[in-house]
């Protein structure tokens, strides 16, 4: 490997380190099992109940089951991929939860909160999981059926007359490729999404996501659905030439607004400013 290749993804790792040092208090990795807990209690403690597995791949949800026929739907990020720059994690269960931690800010009543396939999944070894879905396949088919299949049960439990996506990090990913495959998606919004992978690796001279399906490439088949795509100007994670990337894909952008927010990183202050953010809906221009 290139010396320029290696010290592009040491830094992109490092500054991975230094976002786990803001946002859980240093470097110590808590163990699988304490951040299943710890989502659990926090989302007990916000009303949210956790639904059983669903689909293919273990895929967690907790859910918080209001009045209304409008069901916002949140979107996990890649959460722990990686342990090191070239050594996957054993278990890819966020450290610091960002998706769930904006599903439990949203004032609305009725909001299904969607962990990655295989994240938040005790004895993880026994399930189909395997390291490719946390690493170069975290996009793929399989992993959009997944999350589609506790969505699916979600409505068969309790139709929804609107359905509002939101998608953090890869989650953003998620919430464009599952839009593309729709047809009752009424917003999406994501926040410091990962919207076209490929720009993304080949921006950090990181291992490409051969198995996965690339958000870029659905642009035209989500264009006419009202969304949103902020992205942090200070975000050295997935900075906004990213966003860019994929608005460009768009055949028009009359539906699509890009929203670039000041002083904002991949972590901070994405949980404190949501409220106010959530209040701005998406909506097409004339």
């Amino acid at each position: 490997m290139a010396m320029e290749n290696y010290l592009d993804i040491s830094r992109f790792w490092r500054l991975c380190c230094i976002l786990c040092i803001f946002s859980v208090s240093g470097c110590a990795t808590p163990t699988p099992v304490e951040r299943i807990e710890s989502a659990d209690t926090q989302s007990r403690s916000a009303g949210f109940t956790r639904l059983p597995p669903e689909g293919r791949l273990p895929t967690v949800a907790f859910v918080k089951s209001g009045a209304g026929a409008e069901l916002a739907v949140y979107f996990e990020g890649d959460g722990y991929a990686f342990a090191t720059p070239y050594l996957a994690s054993d278990d890819p269960t966020p450290l610091n939860p960002l998706g769930l931690k904006l599903a439990l800010a949203d004032r609305r009543t009725r909001v299904l909160y969607i962990g990655r396939p295989c994240q938040f999944s005790p004895n993880i070894a026994r399930t189909p999981c395997a390291t490719r879905y946390w690493t170069t396949a975290r996009y793929a088919d399989e992993i959009i059926q997944s999350v589609e299949s506790v969505l699916d049960a979600e409505l068969r439990r309790r139709p929804a007359r609107t359905i509002h996506l939101v998608g953090y990090s890869g989650g953003g990913a998620v919430a464009i490729l599952l839009a593309a495959r729709r047809r009752d998606i009424t917003t999406i919004v994501t926040v410091a999404g990962n919207l076209d992978h490929r720009l993304h690796t080949s921006t950090f001279n990181l291992q490409p996501l051969t198995g996965s399906l690339n958000p870029r490439d659905v642009a035209r088949e989500i264009a006419a659905i009202p969304q949103i795509h902020y992205a942090g100007a200070r975000d050295p994670i997935v900075p906004p030439t990213i966003a860019r990337s994929f608005m460009s894909a768009l055949p028009n952008q009359a539906c699509a607004t890009m929203q670039i927010v000041d002083g904002a990183t991949h972590v901070e202050p994405w949980v404190d400013i949501w409220p106010s953010l959530t209040a701005r809906r998406p909506q097409c221009r004339n």
